[in-house]
């Protein structure tokens, strides 16, 4: 072997990853001088640097670019335009998937920057991927990815919702919750749509709220026109407030008035001005708040309405103050030839009459009954 075919022999056995020993032991076999190894693998090893020097820094700078762009990509598909479709299915697989290429991208970022400079090349060569730390080295990043990624999903299905929004009553049909650790609760309704389409959806909800759920339950909720599976309970205020811009607030006297005079086709539209917990009972024929647990029954007069609510907290003391804060004022019942219960508190104001009772239901709690008529015979 002349000396161009040994160096050549030298740099294929480097390439091929043998070490120093081995490649020295190959040269004896071969009957070469020991006294030239040391200037053969020097040659060799220049060799190796003058192909590096000339093809790395070419195709390094190449790849950090790809990496760069995939990366940029994969950023602009789940921050900006998957949130942007109002996707509000399979968030946290869609999440994760985002979260492996985002990680896998940015690692071969950080592995290529720079690779392309001399001095590295000298050093390092080629990049090489930490296969083994892979996991601990994307572990925050990761992390980081996934919190944004999700937030992302659901503030464009939020907004999507928002803006899509139709209204409709759900029946809870079922619901599961897990507390521990981690707490995670959820509850599946089940409603139509406008154009007739039976949707199941599910939801999830705070394992506080989640008590106060139950089978057949009647919930008023909003749904996306363009994903009908995309929903929101209106169950307090603050559902309330992002979705209609309004909080839920107590049934006061003047709205008594109102609905007195409104139509009864017209009554549940009223009543969700006030709060949006009003549901309308089939079997019973009454609006009802479980929230508040008040129930407003079907009229039996024109002009009439009839609100029922639990007393305590004042309530029985609080509604009387109210009303006698709008200009009602209190009478005794036999004074205007009214026949009255004892337990019945009777106010006037300007041809309405309204009629404060306590009285005890099926299950003995006592109840408060307030009946809001226009009686136009009577003024004050």
């Amino acid at each position: 072997m002349n000396k161009d075919e040994i160096v050549e022999y030298i740099v294929d056995s480097i390439n091929a990853g043998n070490d120093q020993d081995d490649i020295e032991a190959s040269l004896k076999r071969r009957e070469i001088d020991p006294s030239q190894f040391d200037a053969l693998i020097g040659e060799a090893l220049a060799q190796i640097l003058e192909y590096k020097l000339k093809t790395y820094p070419r195709q390094n700078l190449i790849r950090f670019i790809i990496w760069t762009i995939l990366f940029l990509s994969f950023a602009i598909v789940f921050f900006f335009i998957f949130p942007g479709l109002g996707i509000s299915q399979n968030i946290f697989l869609i999440s994760l998937v985002g979260t492996i290429l985002l990680s896998i991208s940015l690692l071969h970022v950080f592995v290529y920057y720079g690779s392309w400079k001399k001095l590295y090349i000298e050093k390092f060569g080629k990049p090489k991927l930490p296969v083994e730390g892979y996991l601990i080295v994307n572990l925050f990043p990761g992390f980081i990815f996934y919190f944004i990624i999700s937030s992302c999903l659901s503030s464009g299905a939020d907004r999507m919702l928002k803006e899509t929004q139709e209204d409709a009553v759900a029946t809870v049909i079922n619901g599961s919750s897990v507390e521990g650790k981690l707490n995670y609760a959820s509850v599946t309704v089940e409603f139509t749509t406008k154009d007739g389409r039976v949707i199941s959806a599910v939801e999830d909800v705070s394992t506080y709220e989640f008590k106060d759920f139950y089978l057949g339950q009647k919930l008023n909720i909003v749904y996306s026109k363009n994903d009908p599976h995309n929903i929101d309970l209106l169950i307090d205020g603050t559902a309330m407030y992002k979705m209609k811009g309004k909080t839920n607030r107590e049934i006061e006297p003047d709205d008594l008035l109102k609905l007195s005079t409104v139509s009864y086709s017209d009554l549940g539209t009223e009543l969700n001005k006030i709060s949006n917990n009003w549901v309308f009972n089939d079997s019973e024929g009454v609006w009802v708040n479980d929230k508040s647990q008040q129930v407003i029954s079907t009229r039996k007069n024109p002009d009439q309405v009839v609100l029922m609510m639990p007393t305590g907290y004042g309530n029985d003391f609080k509604m009387g103050d109210k009303f006698a804060a709008i200009g009602f004022e209190k009478i005794v019942a036999k004074d205007l030839g009214i026949e009255a219960d004892p337990n019945e508190t009777i106010y006037i104001k300007d041809g309405y009459l309204a009629s404060l009772k306590n009285v005890r239901g099926k299950d003995f709690r006592s109840n408060l009954v307030i009946i809001v008529e226009k009686v136009p015979e009577m003024s004050k």
